[in-house]
């Protein structure tokens, strides 16, 4: 119950404008039936795709610099 709870606590502090929002969420997502698989053939191939192709990094300095700005133009 430890989520329930928690979610109850975020609604309690939220201001009375914002619960029309989180009622409509909630509509939403009720119905939503998510199951949990095992992944087959095909997506342990995009995982490992995915390892592969995402083995190199860049710090956002550096990518920021070289699309010429400054990390400062990010700001807002």
């Amino acid at each position: 119950m430890a989520l329930r709870e928690a979610a109850h606590r975020i609604i309690d502090h939220l201001p009375e404008d914002k619960i029309a929002y989180v009622i409509s969420i909630l509509k939403g997502i009720e119905g939503i039936n998510i199951s949990e698989e095992e992944p087959d053939q095909f997506d342990l191939l995009m995982i490992q795709d995915a390892k592969i192709d995402n083995e190199e990094t860049t710090p956002l300095d550096n990518l920021v610099k070289e699309l010429g700005f400054s990390i400062d133009e990010l700001q807002d």
